[in-house]
């Protein structure tokens, strides 16, 4: 698919960001910007209503051609527009290799905001906000756009220019309490599933996802690769590793899936240790890291006089039974800090930054205005 202009876009050039994210999408957004828009992309676009692009009104959205595509544009000044075609991979690069051509100039996304939006906050909040999957995240990510939490640095600049560094101290730290839940609105929580053989760890998973991704079967040594999932629970997003049952390895194949199911475990956000409740038998050694959790599953065979201790949850893969309070437990031990009762910082950058001014203003630096790099 390509494209020819009629005219060449004058200097200065304007610029052009893909603002949807990279991949397969229904409809892909394109925009232009800077002094000679319409002149750059005018030669492109056929109206339906046979206008010139200046000729359309701004706000208004206009359908037409761009060579073979079938789109829309949307002007908000003559120096500013929108193009919104099929999301697919080809039709975004034939329109912006057309206009490059013609001699527009390709920039980030994260460059489109950084020279449009209020500040550098909303330009992450935004960003951050393309990576939000859940219903959930993108509220609470908005809420950051929206200006919640550069109104929170302002109020700590502004305690620190007052001398009240013990409330400021506060607020910091407070913030940086949020990081370890909040950088989960954009990445998933990862979960390991692990106990001894036939304990029902890939019934679990299949229970918990609602659909069959790991294959069951009642032979020891069954899953010995780690099979993952991904679903969304009370609005955050998890993924589900299934590993190998942990025991004395029949082979060398065996021993290697246990070995890799420990390196899941070393680096998960937190461990479903299953137990076969008619047993109720735990492995030999409980993982130290991960927030272990105890699940004693298959509470469907139970036999008389032996009962669920009061620090594990009991479930049953087959009838459904406890996957509720599982799931609720699961986001208790997870979701650290509630995130819709006030700021949090959510990007990397955020918190070095934060760290950084905290650890001055506790040594008694004067970094008020140490603050606003933050913002901006």
């Amino acid at each position: 698919m390509s494209f020819t202009a009629a005219t060449n876009s004058p200097s200065p050039t304007p610029q052009i960001a893909v603002l949807t994210p990279a991949g397969r999408g229904a409809v892909a957004t394109v925009a232009v910007w800077g002094t000679g828009t319409d002149e750059l992309v005018g030669p492109f676009f056929q109206a339906a209503n046979g206008k010139q692009l200046t000729a359309q009104a701004c706000g208004h959205i206009s359908f037409g051609r761009f060579g073979e595509e079938e789109l829309v544009v949307c002007r908000s000044a003559s120096d500013d527009l929108e193009i919104h075609c099929h999301g697919g991979i080809a039709a975004v690069t034939a329109i912006t290799d057309a206009l490059t051509a013609a001699g527009g100039t390709i920039v980030s996304a994260e460059e489109y905001q950084r020279q449009r939006l209020v500040d550098l906050l909303q330009a992450e909040a935004l960003a951050a906000l393309a990576n939000a999957r859940t219903e959930y995240a993108a509220v609470q990510l908005w809420r950051m756009a929206e200006g919640e939490l550069r109104t929170e640095f302002e109020r700590i600049a502004a305690e620190l220019t007052r001398g009240e560094t013990a409330s400021a101290v506060t607020r910091l730290e407070n913030l940086i309490a949020t990081w370890a839940t909040a950088k989960h609105l954009t990445q998933p929580f990862r979960i390991v599933l692990c106990g001894q053989p036939n304990v029902g760890k890939s019934s679990l998973l299949n229970a918990l996802v609602g659909y069959d991704r790991a294959i069951v079967f009642d032979q020891p040594g069954t899953t010995r690769d780690v099979l993952t999932a991904t679903t969304v629970i009370d609005g955050w997003l998890v993924e589900f590793s299934d590993t190998a049952g942990l025991r004395d390895a029949g082979d060398a194949l065996e021993q290697a899936g246990m070995d890799l199911a420990q390196t899941q475990i070393a680096t998960a956000d937190l461990t479903l240790v299953v137990v076969d409740a008619t047993v109720g038998k735990l492995p030999r050694e409980l993982p130290s890291r991960g927030k272990p959790l105890e699940v004693w599953n298959k509470i469907d065979c139970l036999p008389p006089g032996i009962v669920v201790p009061s620090t594990a949850v009991g479930t049953s893969a087959i009838t459904g039974a406890g996957l509720p309070e599982l799931q609720q437990a699961i986001i208790r031990r997870l979701v650290t800090q509630p995130l819709d009762q006030g700021p949090f910082i959510f990007a990397e950058r955020q918190l070095a930054a934060v760290t950084r001014i905290l650890a001055g203003v506790q040594r008694g630096d004067d970094l008020a205005r140490e603050i606003f790099s933050i913002i901006h």
